[in-house]
């Protein structure tokens, strides 16, 4: 009778070992946040993605870009969730188009002027300019194929359309 008792003592050392390595799975260093990872990755170009525009700022529940676009212009609505819609408009008018981008998730962080969201591979930026809104992707290597999308949005509301090959 002792093959019972062996396979308990079988149990209770797995079960023991795995219960000794659990804290060593929460060792890795955490992602930097993601505008850390922009300047570490291009210290030459973040500013262009971080510190330009007026900004943005908390606002009933998500970001409203920081100063008052000009008549006639596009107004952004970014949401506190990266898995949220971004809801665009005119300026005076009424909301034109709704946009989800795949993938985005996590609340939003401020960064600088711009405001990012983690994403699967990278983190997505988006930066206020007079014209509107830029939204700037970092990507890790690894997500990056030939002849294969990076990113994709869900978009109600209008047709997206290229303009000038972008």
């Amino acid at each position: 009778m002792t093959a019972p008792h062996r396979s308990l003592r079988l149990l209770f050392a797995a079960s023991a070992l795995l219960t000794s390595l659990q804290p060593l799975a929460g060792c890795a260093a955490p992602d930097p946040p993601p505008d850390e990872a922009l300047r570490s990755a291009f210290p030459d170009h973040a500013a262009a993605v971080l510190s330009v525009g007026p900004g943005f700022l908390r606002s009933g529940g998500g970001l409203e870009q920081a100063a008052a676009r000009r008549r006639g212009g596009v107004v952004a609505r970014l949401p506190s969730d990266g898995s949220g819609e971004i809801l665009f408009s005119l300026d005076g008018g009424g909301e034109a188009l709704r946009v989800r981008e795949v993938g985005a998730e996590g609340e939003a962080m401020l960064a600088d002027r711009a405001v990012a969201y983690r994403r699967a591979g990278g983190s997505s930026f988006w930066t206020a300019t007079p014209a509107g809104v830029e939204e700037w992707l970092l990507l890790d290597a690894a997500v990056v194929q030939r002849d294969a999308p990076v990113a994709a949005w869900e978009v109600q509301g209008g047709a997206p359309a290229e303009r000038d090959g972008a």
